[in-house]
């Protein structure tokens, strides 16, 4: 009785679940040990690189921490750290752009969910952050470059993560 289908052009229900890379293995917590520990103590950084890997440490330990995205980190603003009432609020990202990773291409915006969350501060983690923190006003970065802009985790893939993993 009816001569076209309805349905045609309408898509498939996507299967639940993303499908995984074979290739990305999450790394064990020994292997996360390690890492911090190479980047902490400059094992793998040539000796006239500036800055030294060890400045990124404090930034890596806080993603290994939390679990927060590289977007969240990068644009965590002191004012977003409570260290009274020990809790962080995560509520903005510094996203890149289409131009790019850089300070001048990112903007900040809402996180990818839209929502708020607060997460729990750690003894160590309340060690790191107040070291991070002080001297700073409410809208400076936690997490800046050595230049004191926001970091560019490409670059710092590309020229520290990557050869310290291998």
């Amino acid at each position: 009785m009816i001569g076209e289908n309805p349905l045609e052009e309408v898509r498939r229900k996507r299967e639940k679940g993303k499908k995984k890379n074979p290739r990305r293995i999450p790394l064990s917590e020994d292997e996360i040990t390690k890492f911090l520990n190479a980047i902490r103590d400059n094992i793998h950084c040539p000796k006239a690189a500036r800055p030294q890997h060890s400045y990124y440490y404090p930034f890596l330990l806080f993603i290994f921490t939390t679990g927060v995205r590289n977007e969240e980190a990068i644009g965590l603003r002191v004012g977003c750290v409570d260290l009274g009432k020990g809790h962080i609020e995560i509520s903005e990202v510094m996203a890149r752009t289409i131009k790019g990773s850089n300070s001048s291409a990112r903007v900040r915006k809402e996180t990818k969910t839209g929502n708020i969350r607060y997460l729990p501060l750690t003894d160590e983690l309340r060690e790191l952050l107040r070291g991070q923190i002080e001297g700073k006003e409410p809208d400076d970065l936690v997490f800046p470059s050595p230049r004191g802009l926001s970091i560019n985790d490409q670059m710092l893939e590309r020229r520290i993560l990557k050869p310290v993993m291998e």
